[in-house]
């Protein structure tokens, strides 16, 4: 019981880092940026990955380990569609991570021109990192079961 309590409040901890780095560079990112700010939204962003490593470690603990039994999520549509969203939000976070990585290095001095296509991505993560918790309350109360109704 102990054991699954620490496994959840990791997992939860980092869903909050991951909102965290996702919302500072979102927040950090503008038409044309300083290298220097590059650099800092690059180091911003292996937090993003770091943090998407412990969300996918503990999920996966919890979901064949500790939680409910694997059978329970997957025969759950909304479980499912959680999944769906959370490769969609790793999927639009490598082209930004490819953009943030190639431009970091370079001359302080120089200005870099951000690509419309990043900030409009960072926003879809922030929205998706809104929906997956409210599929995981939904699916966590039985609702998309093939039992549920």
């Amino acid at each position: 019981m102990v054991l699954e309590a620490l496994i959840r409040a990791a997992h939860f901890i980092g869903i909050m880092a991951l909102y965290g780095a996702l919302l500072s560079g979102h927040l950090m990112t503008a038409r044309e940026l300083p290298r220097a700010v590059v650099r800092k939204i690059a180091i911003i962003d292996l937090v993003f990955w770091f943090s998407v490593v412990l969300v996918l470690a503990t999920g996966l603990v919890l979901w064949f380990g500790v939680g409910k039994e694997a059978s329970y999520y997957l025969k759950n549509g909304l479980f499912h569609g959680k999944l769906t969203l959370f490769v969609v939000l790793l999927g639009l976070g490598v082209k930004s991570t490819l953009f943030w990585r190639r431009n970091r290095i370079g001359d302080p001095a120089d200005t870099v021109a951000v690509p419309g296509s990043i900030k409009a991505f960072q926003g879809v993560q922030l929205l998706l990192l809104v929906l997956i918790p409210i599929l995981a309350a939904l699916v966590a109360r039985g609702v998309g079961g093939s039992a549920a109704g």
